[in-house]
């Protein structure tokens, strides 16, 4: 069995073998936009097809819901992301560094990707499209660090941080104080 080589600028870049395909320096690019690597199938499905992929730094906020506001340590407030296909995956580090009087919820902001709507949990007008983040909050000023939990809103760019130690599990943004660390981690599709 015959290969073949494709030589660029006197060295050789690709082989083809009758099983295989090899880049042997550089990467693969598709000459027009909408293509991807169709994996599993021996057809081009849309459904099969990895056509987008990205990743990168966002710069994430923090916010409180109804009034007041925070000051964040400078160069304390860090995100990254990957997005692969629909499936964005995100990671925030925070450090409040002063309150001004923070009312309502506590919302996490900034993500690069607006969420989707979904219907994994059958449909429920108050929960459908909510997504659950892992997240740590540490009260530095106090030496504790709460029960809290982070749902990202359907159809938006932040998630909202619930006390949960509070029967109405809404209005956290009182509970921050002015040294307070906040890491947050989620997987979320997008539109």
């Amino acid at each position: 069995m015959a290969l073949t080589k494709v030589t660029g600028s006197g060295a050789d870049g690709l082989t083809l073998s009758s099983t295989d395909v090899t880049v042997a320096s550089g990467d693969l690019l598709f000459g027009t936009a909408d293509k991807g690597v169709v994996l599993g199938v021996t057809s081009n499905t849309a459904a099969n097809t990895l056509d987008d992929y990205e990743q990168g730094l966002f710069t994430p906020t923090l916010t409180a819901g109804t009034s007041g506001s925070f000051t964040l340590e400078s160069g304390s407030a860090n995100g990254v992301y990957t997005k692969i296909g629909n499936l964005v995956t995100v990671q925030v580090n925070l450090f409040t560094s002063a309150i001004s009087s923070p009312v309502g919820n506590l919302n996490v902001g900034g993500f690069p990707f607006t969420s989707a709507q979904n219907n994994v949990d059958g449909g429920s007008s108050n929960y459908n499209g909510r997504t659950a983040g892992s997240l740590y909050i540490d009260l530095q000023a106090s030496g504790e660090s709460g029960n809290f939990m982070a749902l990202l809103i359907a159809n938006s760019t932040y998630a909202v941080i619930y006390n949960g130690e509070d029967t109405s599990v809404t209005g956290s943004a009182n509970l921050i104080d002015a040294s307070t660390y906040i890491s947050l981690g989620i997987t979320y599709r997008t539109q």
